[in-house]
């Protein structure tokens, strides 16, 4: 499991569940689940990250 924390609160959960799928979740500066997927390959679920890696950088900011 590989948790990205940032300053905003926001943070990325990214891990491989022992079915082989590979989970990523987005939580919100103040905890909530935002948004969530299953990937059942490596690379997509790392563009998954990557992008939500993104949309967490950039939560509340106005």
């Amino acid at each position: 499991m590989k948790i990205y924390d940032f300053k905003n609160g926001a943070c990325v959960i990214f891990e491989r569940l022992p079915s082989g799928f590979y989970s990523v979740k987005l939580r919100g500066p103040s905890g909530e689940l935002c948004d969530k997927i299953l990937a059942d390959t490596y690379s997509g679920a790392q563009e998954y990250r990557r992008a939500f890696v993104a949309i967490a950088k950039n939560m509340g900011a106005v």
